[in-house]
């Protein structure tokens, strides 16, 4: 009988254990989840919740009425999203600097705001109020052509010198712009390439595959880029 008696009490205190890991999952509706993009040395990473609409109307439900017109709002759950920059970047022409900030939006029927705040561990509810050490962005709010039941950021291009943003919840989406400071330009002003401008003659070293030999070349100015053509010949 007191062997039963431990074994219960055994038993009692194992399934007690694992009761607050059980909870803590069930509690997790919005999943957490991370996006980075690396451009030209510049990662910016952003830190989110993802919550799903579970048979609301985003824009009936949701915008308006759950969230507020004109309350801030972070486009995610939990904890508020954040964006992380390792380097100065700008964020839909506005420069941002390099650094971790917490990310709202303010929704209205027609102007949309987005919000950056230095403090970056704020919940969703602590809504911001307005202060000088935030950064302040106008923005626009579009109707997708397609449908996210759970709320998503993505980087949805990618170029040399900047890239994509977009967030997208049901059928509303916004788009933003990033632009860095590229490593190696490719671009030169007309004031700098005056002196290059004209016909050249280029020597070409000879390999086991190509004879050595001169060629001409023209160098012009298409656009803000440095173009050269070549006329091989014979050689």
């Amino acid at each position: 009988m007191r062997f039963r008696d431990t074994a219960a009490r055994v038993f009692l205190v194992a399934a007690v254990g694992l009761l607050p890991e059980v909870a803590g999952a069930q509690i997790l509706a919005s999943e957490a989840a991370t996006v980075s993009q690396t451009i030209d040395g510049t990662t910016i990473t952003i830190d989110y919740s993802r919550p799903s609409l579970r048979g609301r109307d985003v824009r009936v439900d949701l915008f308006g009425d759950q969230i507020p017109w004109g309350q801030a709002w972070t486009p995610g759950a939990n904890t508020a999203t954040t964006i992380e920059s390792t380097k100065d970047f700008v964020l839909s022409g506005t420069h941002v600097p390099s650094g971790r900030w917490s990310v709202w939006m303010v929704a209205s029927p027609e102007d949309w705001e987005l919000v950056l705040d230095p403090r970056d561990d704020l919940y969703h509810t602590a809504h911001p109020r307005p202060s000088d050490d935030q950064i302040r962005i106008g923005i626009e709010s579009r109707r997708a052509a397609d449908s996210a039941e759970t709320l998503s950021w993505s980087f949805t291009t990618v170029r040399r010198d900047g890239a994509d943003l977009r967030m997208q919840w049901g059928d509303i989406a916004v788009d933003l712009v990033i632009e860095v400071d590229p490593t190696i330009r490719v671009t030169m002003s007309p004031e700098e390439a005056a002196a290059y401008l004209g016909s050249w003659t280029v020597e070409r070293l000879g390999s086991e595959y190509i004879d050595e030999g001169a060629f001409e070349t023209e160098l012009r100015m298409i656009g803000d880029l440095l173009v050269g053509t070549f006329d091989f010949g014979n050689n």
